[in-house]
């Protein structure tokens, strides 16, 4: 069972609350609204999630015109396409979108659910990423991760702006330590 602290209910959204979290009455309709359509919340089925002494339910409805895949993308230098419209399901060995260039034209739009880390932004260089929409749902790792090993300015590693929505992932510090938010 994930669980959720009643401030992580304000990362669930994209936009901006107008009340503290903790004065928000958490039900199925407000988290809904938070969430959009990829995503429905109810009290009975889906995968549960604990947000402070609620239990509640997602399902992650995958869009019409995306596909599902289980083969992580490299992006490579001087790659010329967006990483649009998939759904990176279940990668466990790596990143399921990994980046290692200066490729701050290439946007990713698309979901990650239950990989191991969804996307990885640099290694040993200076990297680039452009905008980044999709919802990141159940990464065991982290969402987002940017290694700057061996590189003296973390100024280098640079991605555009995140939106999604994040359900049930680590979070971690600069030192790379991990652990769950309850």
């Amino acid at each position: 069972m994930k669980s959720l602290s009643s401030v992580m209910v304000a990362l669930l959204s994209s936009t901006f609350l107008s009340a503290p979290a903790w004065a928000v009455d958490v039900n199925v309709d407000y988290l809904n609204s938070l969430t959009g359509p990829k995503i429905s919340w109810s009290d009975s089925e889906g995968t549960e999630v604990t947000i402070g002494d609620k239990t509640f339910y997602y399902t992650y409805n995958m869009p019409d015109d995306y596909t599902e895949t289980t083969t992580s993308v490299f992006i490579s230098s001087g790659a010329e396409e967006d990483v649009t419209s998939k759904v990176f399901y279940a990668i466990d060995n790596y990143a399921a979108a990994a980046n290692y260039s200066m490729n701050e034209d290439i946007n990713i739009k698309s979901d990650f659910i239950e990989n191991y880390l969804a996307i990885h932004n640099g290694y040993y260089s200076s990297v680039a990423l452009g905008n980044i929409i999709g919802d990141f749902i159940g990464n065991s790792h982290s969402a987002i991760a940017i290694n700057m090993s061996g590189v003296s300015t973390p100024e280098v590693a640079q991605i555009g702006d995140i939106t999604g929505n994040f359900i049930g992932i680590p979070a971690s510090d600069k030192t790379g330590k991990s652990s769950k938010v309850s």
